[in-house]
């Protein structure tokens, strides 16, 4: 798959991440470390030190240890030194000494859960065509803006049925990384992750509550999140051949300013094989999770279903559709300078969308392809 930023979905992983001090050559993991988990922690060459002990919050040392592993960096050619202290399995804080350094961490038997919730609400804050209202994004509360209900098909998107200019409504979805336009690859590609995350893990990620306006209703907040995406995809496929638009943007990346002050027009930029195929699979997918919630969602399954069939069907007859900018600017106007997210192969995207929909349909086409 094509590499996309996918900072969120990293911070579901609890990796060993560098101490708050820079200057500081212990590196823990700032999360937590599970109790009966390994334990490792990094010393940087700079500490110079072959005795390393550990002491419990009232000061007592509980650990004691020489032995370091030398280990060498196959990036940079560091040489750094790694302690296991994995034995030590009671919770609470601790602190690591090593030479005239320490480094402060905790032990717990749920430490990731903090890290998860604010992992997943990320993407409330992301959300386009509504105001976060401050009981829910506290010092990040905004006004709504981008209603996107008054969006124009651009020139490379237009058919004889939507011809260039048309106006469409395609609200709600989320802003990409650091702009206010929507990506259908971008939010194809993180919801396949973060759904399949959720097949994998429905316990653990059921329990959470991420105070999101969806809260109090019957549905995992995770799934009430990627819905507010997935409604906007919806809206990102020609009801009269399938295709779906590769992007909602403006022409160019705005300033540095608030959502509400921004004024360029926006448009739906030219279908790509990349799109249908992404938006083909995702929409499979949720199908199948989806169908539980038939009260909160009625339709939904049965209709991500279709539209994930005629998004594939779509790209089966235009696999040479991919999306250049740089070809688009030279035939249309007005030129769009906002981020590409191109590609020239596609085997990958039909693999996963024929994977998809053979898991929610079962069809031996889907199979075999």
């Amino acid at each position: 798959m094509r590499k996309v930023i996918l900072t969120s979905m990293t911070l579901l992983t609890a990796v060993t991440m560098l101490a708050s001090s820079e200057k500081n050559p212990i590196k823990v993991n700032q999360v937590g470390y599970l109790t009966h988990e390994s334990k490792i922690a990094t010393i940087e060459p700079e500490a110079k030190t072959k005795s390393f002990l550990i002491r419990d919050q009232e000061g007592k040392t509980v650990w004691r240890t020489k032995h370091a592993t030398t280990k060498k960096s196959p990036f940079s050619s560091k040489i750094r030194q790694e302690i296991d202290f994995s034995s030590i399995t009671k919770p609470g804080r601790y602190t690591l000494v090593a030479g005239r350094h320490q480094q402060s961490f905790i032990i717990s038997s749920d430490p990731y859960t903090k890290a998860l919730k604010a992992s997943i609400k990320g993407y409330y804050y992301q959300r386009s065509g509504e105001s976060l209202e401050r009981k829910y994004a506290g010092e990040y509360a905004r006004p709504a803006a981008h209603l996107d209900t008054h969006v124009m098909v651009h020139p490379s998107a237009a058919t004889t049925k939507r011809p260039a200019g048309t106006i469409i409504s395609s609200p709600k979805g989320w802003y990409d990384a650091g702009d206010y336009n929507k990506y259908i690859v971008n939010s194809g590609f993180t919801l396949g992750l973060i759904l399949q995350s959720y097949q994998l893990h429905q316990d653990r990620f059921n329990s959470l509550n991420l105070q999101i306006p969806e809260s109090d209703n019957k549905i995992p907040d995770i799934l009430d999140e990627m819905m507010y995406n997935l409604e906007w995809m919806l809206t990102m496929q020609d009801p009269t051949d399938g295709g779906v638009y590769h992007k909602l943007t403006t022409p160019f990346f705005e300033g540095f300013v608030k959502p509400v002050d921004c004024k360029q027009q926006r448009y739906v930029v030219q279908k790509s094989v990349t799109a249908a195929l992404d938006f083909a699979a995702v929409m499979a997918q949720s199908s199948r999770l989806f169908a539980s919630y038939e009260e909160d969602y009625p339709g939904f399954s049965k209709r991500a279903l279709l539209a994930a069939e005629k998004a594939y069907a779509w790209a089966e007859k235009h696999p040479g559709a991919y999306y250049n900018q740089n070809l688009l600017n030279q035939k249309y106007q007005p030129a769009i300078a906002t981020g590409e997210y191109g590609d020239t192969h596609a085997d990958d995207e039909f693999f996963w969308a024929a994977s998809e929909l053979y898991f929610s349909t079962g069809k031996e086409i889907y199979r075999e392809e």
